[in-house]
């Protein structure tokens, strides 16, 4: 998904968060990766993030969509399944 020229969030209709803003530097220690993995990513516009003026910042909902969307987790056999896997007894 390509958040570079995404809508205007209304924050009224947001989720309740505590309205803290992080900058790349405290993303990427938050997360540890470096600074350019970040700053890549929103050149792309792979990633969410809101931008201010230069300034680019990331809300708690935009961490959580970047751990969830880089997330490797342990895969159910169904989907190992649609891979083309096959499972034997």
């Amino acid at each position: 998904m390509n958040y570079e020229n995404s809508a205007p969030i209304d924050f009224q209709d947001a989720p309740s968060s505590n309205g803290r803003l992080y900058s790349i530097s405290e993303m990427a220690r938050l997360l540890n990766v470096s600074t350019n993995w970040f700053y890549e990513r929103t050149r792309k516009g792979t990633i969410p993030f809101h931008k201010f003026g230069k300034h680019i910042r990331f809300t708690e909902a935009d961490l959580t969509a970047i751990v969830t969307m880089f997330s490797c987790g342990l895969r159910s056999e169904k989907d190992a399944n649609s891979d083309g896997q096959t499972t034997h007894a």
